[in-house]
């Protein structure tokens, strides 16, 4: 087994009528990292540049990212694979209605 282990709880699975159908979802209660603990990662295990340098670049990738992603495009950064999606129920011709439809983006890692 691998140094890392996940915590999960099973939920029942409502998508079937099975009683003993679950599904796992990963317990990260008050495990949130932000921006800041990554730059802090980096600075500890050692950087060329100051952790300023670090936040101005990781900043203006995240800025880049969120553009291509609102004109469109599926972005591909080497860690994961962000593609827009439009969900709701849509008649013909109907435009977005933003009570009805809803605006995400899907990420994988790679």
């Amino acid at each position: 087994m691998g140094k890392h282990v996940w915590k999960v709880w099973l939920r029942p699975n409502k998508l079937t009528s099975s009683k003993t159908d679950f599904i796992a979802e990963v317990d990260v209660a008050g495990k949130t990292r932000r921006m800041q603990d990554l730059i802090d990662r980096i600075m500890e295990e050692g950087s060329e540049v100051k952790a300023e340098t670090v936040r101005a670049i990781a900043d203006r990738l995240n800025a880049v990212k969120r553009d291509f992603i609102l004109e469109g495009y599926s972005v591909f950064d080497d860690f994961a694979h962000f593609t827009p999606r439009v969900s709701g129920a849509w008649t013909g011709t109907e435009v977005f209605s933003p009570g009805k439809h809803r605006i995400t983006v899907d990420a994988v890692m790679s």
